[in-house]
């Protein structure tokens, strides 16, 4: 699934979001994204974003690669740590992890940023 949305994305322009670390990255030689900011390779824009910044209940680091006309500020770096957690407990810090639903949610806000990139890119 990952390859054909890569492939539209390439093709199509759009943009395409994917849990920040992702081994689907590395498979697709995809550039990885900087901490703070868009980087531009090969006509391809990759960003880091925080979903907390835009709602989620905890952090949820998110790889954004953006093919269209240059893309706008996000919200940069890491949101507060919560004491919610999306990944397994490393034990110690006492933050709860949080169910699959909730995990894979995306909040409205980061939604429509979503949104935004792709009819900035013709594709909606």
């Amino acid at each position: 699934m990952f390859k054909h949305a890569l492939r539209c994305v390439k093709k199509f322009g759009g943009v395409l979001e994917h849990p920040a670390f992702t081994h689907a990255w590395a498979a697709f030689d995809l550039p990885k994204p900087p901490r703070e900011g868009w980087l531009l390779l090969n006509g391809l824009w990759v960003c880091t974003v925080d979903q907390r910044f835009y709602g989620h209940v905890a952090n949820k680091p998110t790889w954004l690669l953006y093919n269209g006309p240059a893309p706008p500020e996000l919200k940069w770096g890491r949101a507060p740590k919560s004491e919610k957690s999306i990944g397994r407990d490393l034990g110690g810090g006492g933050r709860r992890r949080q169910s699959r639903r909730v995990r894979s949610m995306t909040p409205p806000a980061f939604r429509n940023v979503l949104l935004s990139l792709a009819r900035a890119a013709g594709t909606c």
